[in-house]
């Protein structure tokens, strides 16, 4: 794979406390186009209730 799209949730007696959504991908660097992309595909895959429209970009080091 190229990319992929990560959902975490936790939850503490039954009450969610966090969501998030995690854009991985091989490249250090990706284009503001296949960020969109990335973000439709979440979309479509049922996460768009999770996803805010004005979304933080974090990007981490990469370790390897």
């Amino acid at each position: 794979y190229q990319d992929a799209i990560q959902f975490q949730c936790l939850e503490r007696g039954g009450v969610r406390i966090f969501e998030g959504i995690n854009y991985l991908t091989r490249d250090r660097e990706i284009s503001p186009e296949r960020l969109a992309a990335m973000h439709q595909r979440a979309k479509a895959a049922g996460l768009a209730p999770y996803i805010r429209e004005r979304f933080t970009r974090q990007p981490l080091p990469r370790t390897i």
